[in-house]
């Protein structure tokens, strides 16, 4: 199951960054360049800092939400979510293999590529910094939003916080990347991998 859960991951990861790299190419003529218009470059030292330290604390306040909310944790942890699936493992090393590859790879880099190499960079150049990270935090709020409806049993309280931990983590990704890590996603990258690690790791390893 690693082994597919891998190969399912960088598939995904290919995908999210198929449409950034069409759209360059077509624009550009040419694949140079690509990866710093995406933001996939050196970055500051103070950027992964804080990138660090921004994740920790969405990851705590994610588990502490759901540690307090059993409703929401157990929305986080039920039927046709990635915890659940995970949970399907007996064995810990297995599970934490699993979760480092969905959290870094599956989820966090693949929508990082696009949510904040491609969208936001292209909203904050025609509308500005101020707006258009705000709206792409809005967007990365919603996309969440959108993907647990399409299960159904979960719960309003369940739906607001997957909204608004999303578009919070999203809007300091988006600030740390285009303020203070030179345009690079890889604090983004960061924050949304360690908020993924905490998070799935309580869900995983705690009784529900």
């Amino acid at each position: 199951m690693i082994a597919i859960s891998l190969i399912g991951a960088i598939v995904q990861l290919v995908a999210f960054a198929f449409l950034p790299f069409l759209v360059y190419l077509i624009i550009n003529k040419t694949a140079k360049g690509f990866f710093r218009y995406t933001g996939i470059h050196k970055t500051t030292y103070s950027a992964i800092g804080l990138a660090v330290f921004v994740g920790l604390v969405i990851g705590g306040v994610g588990i502490t939400v759901m540690y307090i909310i059993p409703e929401i944790r157990q929305s986080a942890a039920g039927k046709g979510t990635v915890p659940k699936q995970i949970r399907q493992l007996t064995s810990p090393v297995s599970r934490i293999l699993l979760i480092l590859i969905i959290a870094f790879i599956k989820t966090a880099l693949a929508e990082e590529i696009f949510f904040r190499g491609f969208i936001a960079k292209r909203l904050i150049n025609w509308l500005g910094y101020k707006t258009g990270n705000i709206i792409q935090a809005l967007i990365f709020g919603a996309i969440h939003v959108l993907l647990f409806l399409s299960i159904p049993g979960f719960k309003p309280a369940f739906l607001g916080f997957s909204f608004l931990l999303p578009a919070a983590a999203g809007y300091l990704a988006g600030y740390l990347n285009e303020k203070i890590g030179k345009g690079s996603i890889y604090p983004g990258w960061i924050i949304h991998g360690l908020g993924n690690l905490i998070s799935y790791s309580f869900l995983v390893f705690m009784t529900i």
